[in-house]
């Protein structure tokens, strides 16, 4: 289980780590992404919300996510942008070896595209996979861990599952 996970009702960030007893397995949502350069709202901006950092696409992203959970019935989120502390590189290593295990482990994984726009229909077709989540090299991981895999357009609109 990661050890910060966000509250998809409150938004606030939880550190399992820091407590006495925690839970040994706790049901949480997963956010695929690809990272929007400059757009993204790390672990200290998290956890220091200023209004500029409100503005960005990547903390939008994370809203959305938090709502797709919460309407989901559950009641927290791993996104890594927020919930791993890119300063520590201990934590980072840490982080990436476990990954495989924290997509595995979540009861839903959603994928959001967010250069995917096609208007008038749900499904997306063949647009989906000239997606650049596609061209990543952590996609594979992302892809086969979970046990279910949703895939969301640019506008949070659903488009289809892995199935």
């Amino acid at each position: 289980m990661p050890e910060r996970l966000i509250e998809t009702r409150t938004g606030r960030l939880v550190n399992f780590s820091d407590l006495l007893d925690p839970p040994y397995a706790i049901p949480y949502a997963i956010l695929s992404h690809r990272w929007l350069r400059g757009e993204e709202v790390d672990f200290s901006e998290y956890l220091n919300l200023q209004p500029g950092t409100k503005k960005k696409l990547g903390y939008q992203k994370i809203v959305e996510a938090c709502k797709k959970a919460a309407s989901d019935r559950l009641e927290y989120i791993w996104i890594d942008t927020c919930c791993i502390d890119q300063s520590n590189h201990y934590e980072v290593a840490r982080n990436v070896k476990s990954m495989y295990l924290y997509y595995h482990n979540s009861e839903v994984c959603y994928v959001y595209l967010s250069d995917v726009r096609v208007e008038g229909s749900s499904w997306a077709g063949a647009t989906i996979w000239r997606s650049e989540w596609f061209q990543r090299g952590w996609t594979l991981q992302e892809l086969v861990a979970p046990k279910r895999l949703i895939f969301f357009k640019a506008d949070w609109k659903f488009i289809g599952d892995r199935h």
